[in-house]
């Protein structure tokens, strides 16, 4: 099953039940979707139907594997840093990148901070 793209916008199509909290706003590889405050960034990725979320080094593609901070296989670009999709909490404007392997964000972060400096 593919997301749903209208407008330029990601559509959830994977939840259990509706989520009654706060609607917070975040970017799913630079498409600007809705989240709710308190979930999970793997918790939104799976909502969106984007399952496969991370990129080995030999470019392999692979989706959450234990989905509790074990395994690494979450992990995604967040606002240009390295994190577990299933250990981090949406927050307002995050910007989520999927499919980065560790050399991404790690020259993302590189040329981040040169040029803050």
């Amino acid at each position: 099953m593919q997301t749903k793209n209208t407008n330029d916008t990601l559509t959830r199509v994977n939840d259990v039940f509706t989520p009654e909290s706060n609607v917070v706003h975040v970017e799913i590889d630079n498409i600007p979707c809705k989240a709710y405050e308190g979930e999970s960034v793997l918790s939104v990725l799976e909502a969106h139907d984007k399952i496969q979320i991370s990129k080995n080094d030999h470019q392999q593609v692979a989706g959450a594997y234990c989905g509790m901070g074990i395994c690494f296989c979450c992990t995604v670009s967040i606002n240009n840093l390295k994190r577990r999709a299933c250990k981090t909490i949406v927050k307002e404007g995050m910007k989520i990148d999927t499919q980065k392997n560790t050399e991404d964000i790690v020259e993302a972060q590189f040329l981040e901070n040169i040029k803050n400096n």
